[in-house]
């Protein structure tokens, strides 16, 4: 089916008038004639309507006085050479002989059968249906082979206007529909809103039809068409925004209008205590609890609070200063040398492992890491490490910074032994 919306017909007044003015009987050659691309003059008009006169008046028997046209063309002459040809060529089928034919198809210039039984006009594409009389009003089908969406029921159009142009919607065996109407309408969908703009009011027609091309190209979607479903998607994303199955060869569409967001309501039975409505809301701060409440309008029974208590806020939201930048420096390796204990593992290494020293380099940032079967095993492997140490960089050590384990009590003796100075951090403090 092809809608000619915004193609003109004619630009020629005259033989506008005349072709709104002819009858039924002229509807076969009517029709051909306002699809044409390039518009015909008058003069070339009145040959096809003259030929068509003759062709009816052997139909019917009847004489051509009784038939409506009488325009005269004798003082006009097509300059266009081939529809010159095309006047010849009427005239030369319509002279009365019965040993030739009396009428020629005006979509294949073969004679002996009109445009309406025409073989390459059969099997052009037609309008999708299905076996329903009656008309479904929430679906609409799928028709790659419309230029336009399509109703029969005004009610589908959420916003439309009367129609006030002379197109038609040209269906496949050549007839013309009036078009009512002309709106638009949209469609809900999971993610966003589908819309079906400049849809056409189409009374005398029993289906809705949802052009592919203008659905695509207005809402920026793909559509795929599979043997038992269909899929409109999002052609960046490749997000599915609608699915829906194939009915009877067809593929129909539910249209479901998009539903309007829903306010939002508050049920609260008994009006209870600010400490309530925090421990109901999930423990908020004082500040966004006073905005729900007031949002929200919920009943408060006292606005007295004793959030400064919430014992779970204080476990859980509890929140540490951040650790001032410390005065210690240096400038050489091996200047200030930081060591720790970690163990018992609750799993022992491959080696039977269970501690683990470290030992830190202020100044490189270096580590060294041993493992050890015991704490005991601190202070010989100290003091193994310390020679192994001073001997690659040259160096001796100079500070000593642990914490107050009996391990490291023990090295008291040899780090005054080495010179070495001995701080340890304060109890309680790990960092």
């Amino acid at each position: 089916m092809n809608s000619l919306i915004d193609a003109p017909v004619s630009d020629d007044d005259l033989t506008l008038y005349v072709l709104n003015g002819l009858g039924c009987e002229f509807r076969d050659m009517v029709a051909p004639i306002r699809t044409r691309e390039t518009a015909l003059s008058f003069a070339e008009l009145h040959d096809l309507l003259i030929g068509h006169e003759h062709y009816l008046k052997r139909m019917d028997g009847q004489p051509s006085s009784n038939l409506v046209v009488t325009a005269n063309s004798s003082q006009r002459r097509s300059a266009n050479p081939r529809f010159k040809h095309n006047k010849n060529r009427f005239n030369r089928y319509n002279t009365g002989s019965t040993k030739r034919p009396s009428v020629v198809c005006q979509i294949c210039d073969h004679p002996s059968h009109t445009a309406k039984n025409c073989v390459k006009l059969q099997s052009l594409p037609s309008a999708n249906y299905t076996t329903s009389s009656t008309p479904s009003k929430g679906k609409w089908l799928l028709d790659s082979a419309a230029s336009h969406n399509i109703t029969s029921d005004l009610a589908n159009l959420s916003i439309h206007s009367e129609y006030d142009g002379q197109d038609e919607v040209v269906l496949g065996d050549g007839t013309g529909l009036h078009i009512a109407n002309i709106g638009s309408t949209a469609i809900s969908s999971p993610s966003r809103s589908l819309s079906l703009k400049d849809a056409l009011h189409v009374p005398l027609l029993h289906k809705n039809l949802i052009s592919v091309h203008k659905f695509t190209h207005d809402n920026n979607v793909v559509v795929e068409f599979h043997p038992f479903f269909y899929l409109v998607k999002d052609p960046i994303t490749g997000a599915v925004l609608m699915r829906g199955r194939c009915e009877d060869g067809v593929y129909p569409m539910e249209l479901y209008p998009p539903s309007s967001q829903a306010h939002v309501v508050t049920l609260a039975g008994t009006r209870v205590s600010l400490d309530r409505w925090h421990y109901r809301l999930g423990h908020p701060s004082f500040k966004t609890l006073s905005s729900l409440l007031r949002s929200y309008n919920l009943p408060v029974s006292s606005s007295q609070s004793s959030l400064l208590s919430c014992v779970s806020c204080h476990c859980n939201k509890s929140h540490k200063l951040p650790f001032s930048v410390t005065s210690l420096t240096s400038t050489a390796p091996l200047e200030y040398l930081y060591a720790d204990v970690w163990g018992p593992s609750p799993v022992p290494s491959i080696d039977g492992y269970r501690y683990y020293i470290l030992f830190v380099d202020h100044f490189t940032k270096y580590c060294w890491f041993y493992p050890m079967h015991h704490k005991s095993n601190v202070s010989p492997l100290f003091v193994q490490f310390a020679t192994m140490i001073e001997n690659q960089f040259s160096r001796k050590i100079k500070n000593f910074y642990s914490d107050n384990g009996g391990e490291f009590i023990k090295l008291r003796s040899i780090l005054a032994a080495r010179g070495i100075s001995h701080f340890t951090t304060a109890p309680h403090t790990p960092q």
